[in-house]
């Protein structure tokens, strides 16, 4: 399937999901971005790893992304922005090709609107060392093997609940990104064109 094909049945199937928001009042609020392209023969995601200095969230896997600041005119901008501060990667606002559901974090209190991208090349990264340790470029068909999903069980305020976690070689992504994870995932099995194409 060509690219601009992909990209386009990507966005129908998220056009005619029925999107789940969460009402923001009394939260911090933040976007993130999902940026996925072919590398070779693989469609690839583009996840981080944060630094040990960064106020919250200390060494986990993450999309790029943050908080929303008063500059930002929507959500979408703050997801942008902050890619781009983050690991260098410039994306138009006409590029972004739709939204998943939001989600709760419980421990930091953050309400994440997830944003999608297909960028036509793999970028070109750009790392700020202050917020992120390491770039991942992960192949989605790698992240859809059973037995790569799994589930981890997390102390919180009101004891211990569990929650997705990917094991991908060393690497853990669980928490809130597990869950953006494999809504992206969950939406691209649907239609068994995607899957052969990825």
């Amino acid at each position: 399937m060509k690219e601009h094909r992909l990209r386009g049945e990507i966005k129908k199937i998220l056009s005619s999901h029925n999107r789940v928001t969460i009402p923001s009042e009394g939260h911090h609020i933040a976007g993130v971005l999902l940026v996925f392209y072919r590398k070779d023969t693989s469609l690839n995601l583009l996840l981080t790893r944060r630094s040990m200095s960064v106020a919250i969230h200390r060494g986990e896997i993450s999309f790029p992304g943050g908080t929303f600041e008063d500059r930002d005119q929507s959500l979408v901008q703050t997801a942008l922005r902050e890619t781009y501060e983050e690991v260098g990667i410039r994306v138009p606002q006409t590029d972004v090709i739709g939204a998943l559901d939001d989600v709760w974090t419980v421990k930091s209190d953050y309400i994440i609107t997830p944003y999608l991208v297909m960028l036509d090349f793999p970028p070109s990264v750009s790392t700020n060392s202050e917020e992120i340790h390491e770039v991942l470029e992960i192949p989605i068909r790698e992240l859809l093997r059973p037995k790569i999903l799994g589930v981890k069980r997390v102390g919180t305020t009101a004891g211990f609940k569990r929650t997705y976690a990917y094991r991908y070689l060393d690497y853990e992504i669980w928490g809130a990104t597990a869950k953006i994870l494999k809504q992206f995932l969950d939406l691209l099995t649907v239609n068994s064109n995607l899957v052969s194409a990825l």
